[in-house]
């Protein structure tokens, strides 16, 4: 039990660091360009899926089993995490947060599923 615990932390930690990764090439990719809003936000759309796909596929390579449920819990934690701290900060909620909830939670459970199928082809 604690093994997994720890685990699962590890993973949560590597998923923050690659968030920090992706966070700074953003940056340095909008410092040095001038875009519109809506370029931005389209890019930072893009860049969240790929780190939830990375965060469910990491999830399904470590813990080999469950990859849609793994998938799915991970990324709904960390959007729930992501709403607590939102409310915190008085960041209102728009319908538009619905839909990427919802396209983070399932770009997470596809990288589940992925990684749990990636990590059965290498037995």
């Amino acid at each position: 039990m604690k093994n997994m615990f720890i685990k699962k932390l590890f993973i949560y930690i590597l998923f923050v660091i690659t968030l920090c990764l992706f966070t700074l090439i953003f940056s340095m990719f909008i410092i040095n360009n001038n875009y519109s809003n809506n370029t931005i936000r389209t890019i930072s759309f893009i860049i969240g899926i790929l780190a939830f796909l990375i965060l469910g596929l990491m999830k399904g390579l470590f813990i080999k089993k469950n990859g849609l449920l793994e998938g799915l819990l991970s990324g709904t934690l960390v959007m729930f995490i992501t709403l607590i701290i939102n409310l915190i900060a008085n960041i209102p909620f728009v319908t538009s947060n619905i839909v990427k909830i919802s396209v983070y939670i399932i770009s997470s459970t596809i990288g589940g599923i992925i990684g749990v199928n990636i990590s059965k082809q290498k037995k």
